[in-house]
């Protein structure tokens, strides 16, 4: 009796060992997949007008706010957890053969054409998008404010 549950014990340590090597694994190779389609740029893209969005809304916090370690640490810790979310996301979705497909898609000749396109495109996309958030943040301000109004 003894034995079998020590059998059963190491055959589900084996199971778990096996599909978080089986993850690991595939999260590295989703993270490459992000290298190599731009995500990993966008995350960064996305950061910078994050901060710049938060300045603009945040005027008289001082320059030694945004220099703080503590504001940096705050914007490292959102760029991993958005890469946590998307790798997680990406680890149901795609498949690996997808993964495979989609990466060597992407380092031909067209598919570095296409990455190349959407890279110079991005960039207009997130300013546009920063933009109409600015303006609704401050449209939903006023709301709020009107709200409130006894």
């Amino acid at each position: 009796m003894k034995n079998s549950k020590v059998l059963s014990f190491l055959l589900l340590l084996l199971f778990f060992v096996d599909c978080s090597a089986t993850d690991i694994s595939k999260r590295e190779r989703i993270i490459e997949y992000f290298h190599v389609n731009g995500v990993m740029q966008s995350i960064e893209q996305n950061a910078v007008l994050g901060v710049e969005e938060m300045k603009r809304s945040n005027p008289k916090l001082p320059v030694e706010f945004w220099n703080s370690d503590s504001f940096k640490s705050a914007i490292q810790w959102w760029k991993e957890a958005y890469l946590d979310a998307y790798v997680e996301v990406a680890i149901k979705n795609i498949s690996d053969a997808e993964l495979d497909e989609l990466i060597a898609f992407h380092k031909t000749d067209l598919g570095k054409r296409f990455l190349a396109l959407n890279i110079r495109i991005q960039p207009h996309y997130n300013k546009v998008s920063a933009k109409l958030f600015g303006e609704f943040s401050d449209k939903f301000k006023g709301l709020v404010r009107e709200y409130s109004k006894p």
